[in-house]
């Protein structure tokens, strides 16, 4: 890193914590055990899978090789046919090694080095910090989130996978820069998991089982035409039918305990990325985060609905975070009498999530429910300060991004290509004029 990175970082980097555990981010018993029943399932899929293939190939090897032994119309013809639906079935089984792949998002802008020094200095020291590689791309896009995403074909079930980070522009304006360095370092933790690897394979594994029993392409179309045909030619389609729900039946065995495995092993991810967001701001950043994202969700949406309604009276504004930020000022009073009253948490700090909101987590979710992450965050919990900075000063060029994402958003949100703009002041007058509409209305 340059000197001139360096300078970049120390200015807009919270301070980390002073002093952590030595084994804060150990693994924990839980998820080892995790771990190799998500190994296991990989490896039964992978059995499971080649077993199908074999049986299939097999099969047709039978119908073609097998003699005829009477050489008239009848024996012929059933050979004919046997052979085929072998041939068919074994296309069925393979026709999801086909279908895996990347799709390319579009909702979302890529950034880049030169315009944003500061967020790329960000970004390695803490990459340095949580030991996690530096992502390959780095994106932005509309909404309220920050994620990893990662390449997910047939190939990566050997081959490492090439890792992305999506920041959402929506969350940017809604949390302090600490608790912003708490989310993107709970991305990183993600990214320098191991485990990741095995993560990645289960997705594969239970999209391409999901595909073959629930998905509708073009293979199930035609089966579908064909058993509408002529009585004579759909003899051979309604003969494939049975083999085809066999086969589905058998996979959806297997299916139904991968997907609670892989929702078990999120679970635990997640708790140990949040381990992770704690080494690097402390345990309160990562919880006051997840705390504030619910009112700026609700404050985003609003922003959306309005630049909808708005935009069916063919008014548009260039830059729709302009207005995101001042629903999120306009709360913000709001929001920290909020935070003053919450109760103090015996663990340290403030209890955002209290027991009693605590819901039981379904065997399919893949996210924890939050007050259990917080007890997690706060099993030792560990001080730090707070950097109540906004996580804006890492971008370059800031405006001229928010209007590129809006520009993005009228596009292929609201499907609209505007060739004019008016005035914010404007904007926020028909939001009000149409609010107070609906009021009298409702009234």
């Amino acid at each position: 890193m340059t000197k001139k990175k360096k300078m970049m970082t120390n200015k807009f980097y919270p301070k980390n914590p002073d002093h952590l555990p030595v084994n804060l981010i150990a693994i924990s018993p839980q998820y080892k055990i995790k771990i190799t029943l998500a190994v296991f399932s990989v490896i039964l899929f992978i059995l499971l899978y080649t077993a199908l293939i074999v049986s299939t190939v097999f099969l047709i090897n039978y119908t073609i090789f097998h003699p005829v032994q009477d050489i008239h119309t009848f024996p012929i013809l059933l050979k004919i046919i046997t052979t085929v639906t072998a041939v068919i079935l074994f296309v069925f089984t393979l026709k999801s090694l086909f279908k895996i792949k990347n799709h390319s998002l579009s909702n979302r802008v890529k950034l880049k080095e030169s315009e944003n020094p500061e967020l790329w200095a960000f970004i390695l020291q803490l990459c340095k910090d949580t030991g996690a590689p530096k992502p390959k791309h780095i994106y932005v896009d509309p909404d309220v989130n920050m994620h990893v995403s990662y390449t997910n074909t047939w190939l990566n079930l050997i081959l490492p996978a090439k890792k992305e980070l999506t920041i959402g522009l929506g969350l940017v304006s809604c949390l302090n820069l600490s608790e912003f360095k708490a989310v993107m370092s709970h991305e990183f933790g993600h990214f320098a998991q191991r485990s990741m690897k095995i993560g990645s394979s289960i997705t594969i594994a239970k999209n391409s089982i999901h595909d073959m029993i629930f998905s509708k392409d073009k293979w199930d179309l035609m089966l579908d035409q064909w058993k509408k045909s002529d009585v004579k030619t759909a003899v051979l389609a309604w003969i494939l039918t049975p083999f085809t729900w066999g086969v589905k039946q058998l996979l959806n065995l297997f299916y139904q305990p991968l997907d609670r495995i892989q929702s078990s092993f999120s679970r635990e991810m997640e708790f140990n990325a949040d381990k992770m967001a704690v080494s690097t701001t402390g345990s309160e950043a990562i919880i006051s985060g997840l705390w504030k994202l619910d009112n700026g969700s609700l404050n985003w949406t609003n922003t959306m609905n309005n630049a909808n309604l708005s935009s069916q009276k063919n008014a548009f504004v260039k830059n729709l975070y302009t207005h995101h930020l001042l629903a999120v000022d306009k709360d913000k009073a709001e929001q920290d009498k909020t935070y003053a009253n919450l109760p103090i948490d015996v663990r340290g700090g403030k209890e955002f999530f209290s027991s009693s909101e605590k819901s039981i987590v379904s065997m399919y979710e893949n996210h924890p429910n939050k007050d259990d992450r917080q007890a997690n965050a706060k099993k030792t919990f560990i001080k730090c300060t707070t950097d109540e900075r906004s996580p804006w000063l890492l971008f370059g060029y800031k405006e001229t991004l928010q209007e590129e994402v809006t520009t993005l958003i009228y596009d292929q949100y609201l499907n609209k290509k505007p060739d004019s703009f008016i005035q914010d002041k404007d904007f926020a007058q028909i939001i009000e004029t149409e609010n107070s509409g609906q009021q009298i209305l409702a009234k």
